[in-house]
């Protein structure tokens, strides 16, 4: 999946701007009118945008018409490869956990689930 530099944009609107769209519309969940007032593009290209970006499963969309409501999925296929063809100095920072590394033990703990663990 190749992305377009407004569906880039989008994706970082979507990322960047979580936290102030989220505050401001008390959800994860944002429209393509506020994806637009922040871009500052015409609601109908943000639209358009978000309905490819969906139909690639790059976002999740629930609603209907003016109610359609957007959101990253960030755990699908599609979200992950975009985010591994960013340049690393811009990918969101992984924080480092100690106890994980001192939790382990070797042969007795597992690093994946089982289910992650089958599908790789």
């Amino acid at each position: 999946m190749t992305t377009s530099s407004r569906q880039d944009d989008i994706v970082r609107v979507l990322l960047d701007q979580y936290h102030e769209l989220s505050r401001q519309t008390e959800s994860e969940w944002v429209s393509a009118t506020d994806v637009a007032e922040v871009l500052q593009v015409d609601r109908t290209t943000a639209f358009r945008a978000l309905h490819d970006m969906t139909g690639d499963g790059l976002v999740e969309a629930r609603g209907n018409t003016r109610n359609r409501r957007y959101r990253l999925d960030c755990n699908s296929e599609p979200f992950i490869r975009w985010e591994l063809s960013q340049p690393p100095a811009t990918r969101a920072l992984s924080p480092y956990n100690p106890a994980v590394l001192q939790a382990y033990e070797p042969n007795v703990t597992r690093w994946l689930s089982p289910e992650q663990a089958k599908a790789l």
